[in-house]
């Protein structure tokens, strides 16, 4: 789960890099032709580069994974020493959290 998390944070740090990649007709225009499979990826791949919904989701899926991530963490930790009901709490408290509650 952390390096999913890690992952979707990057593609989203490096929005603009990547969507200045793929207004490249240069560079976009090495992947036309090659492979019947590819261009199907490609086009599939600029459809969500360009869809504002696809980065909006994005993020709004980095914050709803982060407090879950964070509490994994520390559970995993190797100073915690964490009793089991707290562990049930910490999960009971984030079901709670405001980020998921928003109506998508």
């Amino acid at each position: 789960m952390y390096s999913c998390n890690s992952c979707m944070a990057n593609i989203l740090h490096n929005m603009r890099i990547i969507k200045e990649v793929f207004a490249d007709i240069l560079f976009m225009n090495r992947f036309r032709g090659n492979f019947k499979k590819s261009k199907g990826r490609l086009t599939r791949a600029k459809s969500y580069v360009n869809d504002t919904a696809f980065w909006k989701n994005l993020k709004l899926c980095i914050k709803l994974v982060a407090p879950i991530v964070g509490s994994i963490a520390a559970f995993e930790s190797d100073n915690c020493s964490l009793s089991l009901s707290l562990i049930y709490a910490v999960f009971e408290k984030l079901k709670r959290n405001y980020l998921y509650t928003i109506a998508v």
